[in-house]
């Protein structure tokens, strides 16, 4: 189970058509369809454990009671900032006969779930990076707090890497269209490092940046009156990644867009100019990304990693990942070497995975006591 918005191809990507009613349907149908879980007399009606993938910033007491530290990607829905996200979405279920069932044994981010799916089949694999609608990482760290005499302990932990800013004195990487975007975003002064580098934001700001060189006569030069480019968020990141591979005349991907935004008679130094503003939004983007990727790699200080890579920055465009990988290896300590991979298999498994490893050590203490 997972919330996300619904707009974006990105969203329908992961999208498994699935409410919680529809999730309840096909675990029931394939129980029924498995014989092996009929002879172990799968109780259907009895609780039905449930790990929540959240991918906003929370606070974890527990590994099934975290509080919603903040709304970021746009979200701002009322009456759930520092509240209890187990008991606000047990209680929606209450009110559901059919999910009365369901119960949350683990909630984590998105990434964690990358990262535990990934790592159930590499060992290497300490990392996971997301660059979609949103921006963040997690890795493993080993620690010892009892001595060296015991045996070393682990813990995932989830940066919330789009959130970095004030922490790191990053302020003055900001452009003056990272500032406007971010005065009319949904979360002014938060998630200012995401706002900067993903997929859900590039748009708007490749859009900023032609609207300052439409003003400043540069660009668009027959262009008289108002257009579709002067509306916020018209230039959809659709756009940036088509218009960047564009590469020759007669650009016609670039010249279909144009004219779709209500730009009509560009000369190819137009065109040339839009897909260089394009180009360097991305590469900036995925600058950025390397920083703080590389920054984890030296921290886990493996001689090899591997990172688990998911989001549509990452999985469908291609320049993006070449940049960042590029400038991944100039950033990392000599010595160290790193793989990017995507997901072997989808993130619902590792939280699948998070979900039953909590039930066993609950059934452990009880069988304990």
């Amino acid at each position: 189970m997972s919330v996300s918005r619904i707009y974006h191809p990105e969203r329908r990507r992961h999208s498994k058509g699935g409410s919680a009613e529809k999730i309840v349907d096909d675990n029931i149908q394939f129980v029924r369809d498995n014989r092996n879980l009929k002879k172990k007399k799968f109780i259907m009606d009895s609780e039905m454990p449930v790990a929540f993938v959240f991918a906003f910033p929370c606070t974890h007491e527990t590994l099934s009671k975290a509080y919603l530290t903040k709304w970021t990607k746009e979200f701002n829905c009322k009456g759930v900032v520092r509240k209890d996200i187990k008991v606000l979405l047990q209680q929606a279920f209450k009110n559901i006969k059919r999910l009365r069932s369901l119960e949350i044994v683990a909630i984590m981010n998105d990434t964690v779930s990358t990262l535990v799916s990934a790592a159930c089949l590499d060992p290497k694999c300490k990392l996971a990076l997301y660059v979609g609608n949103g921006l963040n990482a997690c890795y493993v760290e080993n620690f010892n707090s009892t001595g060296a005499e015991t045996e070393a302990q682990s813990e995932v932990i989830n940066t919330e890497l789009g959130g970095l800013w004030k922490e790191a004195d990053l302020d003055y990487l900001r452009t003056l269209y990272d500032k406007e975007l971010d005065e009319y975003s949904a979360d002014p002064g938060s998630q200012i490092l995401e706002k900067m580098v993903s997929w859900m934001y590039i748009g708007e700001i490749v859009r900023l940046v032609l609207k300052r060189l439409k003003h400043d006569g540069v660009v668009f030069r027959s262009l008289s009156g108002d257009c579709e480019l002067f509306k916020k968020h018209s230039f959809f990141p659709e756009y940036v990644m088509i218009i960047e591979g564009d590469t020759e005349a007669p650009f016609s991907k670039t010249e279909t867009i144009l004219h779709g935004l209500g730009i009509e008679l560009c000369t190819d130094e137009d065109f040339n100019i839009v897909r260089d503003v394009c180009r360097l939004v991305c590469e900036r983007s995925a600058f950025l990304t390397a920083a703080g990727l590389a920054a984890l790699i030296n921290h886990v200080n493996e001689p090899e990693v591997t990172v688990a890579v998911d989001g549509i920055l990452c999985l469908s465009y291609p320049s993006f990942r070449d940049m960042m990988h590029r400038k991944t290896l100039e950033l990392v300590k000599s010595g160290l070497t790193f793989s990017l991979v995507p997901p072997s298999c989808d993130r619902s498994i590792g939280a699948a995975r998070i979900a039953a490893a909590s039930l066993r050590l609950r059934n452990t203490k009880k069988s304990n006591k």
